[in-house]
């Protein structure tokens, strides 16, 4: 708005002198955008610095006895390795000990179920060979 102000000010000068000061204003104006690109592109620049300072040191680096440095992404990947083997070893051992648990009440039963199996071979022996009494008897009297 200043810079119209200017030139309607400058309509009762020499049109030399309006050129001039057209050219002026045209070059304040391109200085002005141009600076306010460069503080937008510092600002940028300046945010992106701060990201890469912040992964930076979300990748702290320690020395380590052997292997070199040992970042903390791979520590905690080693961690969580090493927690999922304990688990899995764990669960193995669980299911050793269920198994055993199951022979263990399997055993206890055995000679329960080997004296009802005896009692059903004892009683299917004897349907048969009444069955067998009964067809002579049968064959006796016919």
């Amino acid at each position: 708005m200043q810079g119209e102000d200017l030139l309607r000010k400058a309509r009762d000068m020499s049109p030399d002198f309006q050129e001039r000061l057209k050219l002026v204003l045209q070059g304040g104006l391109v200085l002005a955008q141009t600076g306010a690109l460069a503080i937008e592109h510092m600002e940028n620049t300046k945010a992106a610095d701060e990201a890469r300072n912040a992964r930076r040191r979300a990748h702290n680096r320690r020395q380590i006895q052997k292997g070199g440095v040992l970042y903390a992404s791979e520590a905690r990947q080693m961690v969580k390795t090493r927690e999922d083997a304990e688990v899995e070893k764990a669960q193995k051992q669980l299911h050793k000990a269920q198994v055993a648990k199951k022979r263990i009440a399997t055993a206890a039963h055995k000679p329960f179920l080997d004296e009802i199996k005896a009692a059903y071979k004892a009683r299917c022996a004897r349907q048969a060979q009444e069955k067998r009494r009964s067809r002579q008897q049968a064959r006796s009297q016919n």
